[in-house]
């Protein structure tokens, strides 16, 4: 595949292609080690293979929880995107760990990981300026406290989750924040409810910037880790839409001209505004044919082949058949979208 020749300066490299900065993957349990190729390295870009990738897993033909481990992890650390608990240890027989360059994670033969005859899926982010960051940072302060991130653009959607003990003051949710709401509010994205009005101790009244977060007092001092996307990348958009009684056309775009539009291959949607599921859909799973397989509920066990999207060469169009989730009248959605090459 040819890469996307946007140069990032004068004398910079290419921009990576999307194969090498975002892959869903499906494979069948044997009850051993699975072994899931990681992303490759892309010439030229100056990405070496430790800087990061994000694993989000779930099985697909049972309702089990998902899972998420990155780079940061080693053997039996994990978190759950539909729990609120600290992030786990000692899980043996799950996540098993990265190999010495970090080209390749191993899953052991728990039940929801690779056991046998299980079909599994999941989707790979690589940490990469203007596409995806996230990372780990102390917060030592009781009042208000910014941290950096590496994101390199304005973000559009940051998420933050506690990794310390639980059992504590602030908030222990996977906490969004999201551009089209501003430091108002606030969504927890491991619950089904509706946006929240946030204090002032939520976000410190502060929207992130192209180069930092603020948290403020009610996140008590510990461990966290946190996640960060912009609005537009050469492969990613990032945004809202308001739903109908109907079809939603929405498009996706580099930059949000026309002249920049491309065709997903992944699409990640959330109703804002009301309570409902936070959905992941992939081409690799099988997206837009009835009775497939769609979509995959990162805030519960759960998953269904609803009918909620189809995509097109500009875009994707959301389906008021396909139940509140996607598109309902009134309704509020943020989404998530990836480019397919």
């Amino acid at each position: 595949m040819a890469i996307q020749q946007m140069l990032l300066g004068g004398g910079a490299a290419p921009y990576p292609d999307v194969d090498s900065l975002f892959r869903t993957y499906t494979f069948t349990g044997n009850e051993y080690t699975e072994t899931v190729q990681m992303l490759n390295n892309e010439a030229g870009s100056g990405y070496t293979s430790g800087d990061g990738a994000a694993v989000w897993h779930f099985m697909r033909n049972a309702n089990q929880d998902p899972y998420y481990f990155d780079t940061y992890n080693v053997a039996g650390e994990l978190l759950i995107p539909e729990g609120q608990g600290a992030e786990y240890s000692g899980w043996s027989n799950s996540f098993m760990g990265w190999d010495s360059n970090k080209h390749n994670f191993y899953l052991g033969n728990n039940t929801g990981w690779s056991s046998n005859g299980g079909s599994y899926g999941g989707w790979i982010f690589r940490k990469y300026k203007k596409f995806m960051d996230f990372g780990e940072f102390t917060k030592t302060s009781s009042g208000a406290q910014t941290f950096s991130h590496n994101l390199d653009a304005t973000p559009y959607f940051l998420m933050v989750k506690r990794l310390s003990s639980t059992t504590y003051t602030g908030y222990n949710e996977w906490m969004g924040w999201i551009g089209s709401e501003g430091s108002g509010k606030y969504l927890e994205m491991n619950a089904a409810s509706a946006y929240q009005n946030a204090s002032s101790g939520v976000w410190d009244d502060t929207n992130p910037t192209s180069s930092q977060f603020t948290l403020g007092s009610t996140w008590d001092t510990g461990n966290y880790k946190y996640w960060i996307w912009p609005q537009y990348g050469e492969h990613i958009t990032v945004g809202y839409y308001n739903g109908n009684s109907g079809t939603k056309t929405i498009y996706t775009s580099s930059d949000g001209t026309g002249s920049t539009q491309w065709k997903p291959q992944a699409v990640a949607i959330r109703v804002i505004n009301g309570g409902g599921n936070w959905i992941w859909m992939d081409t690799k799973r099988g997206l837009s044919t009835s009775g497939s397989e769609q979509a995959k509920f990162m805030n519960s066990n759960s998953r269904d082949t609803a009918d909620r999207i189809d995509l097109t060469a500009t875009g994707f169009k959301a389906y008021a058949s396909g139940g509140s989730d996607a598109n309902s009248s009134g309704g509020k959605y943020m989404y998530m979208a990836i480019r397919e090459e």
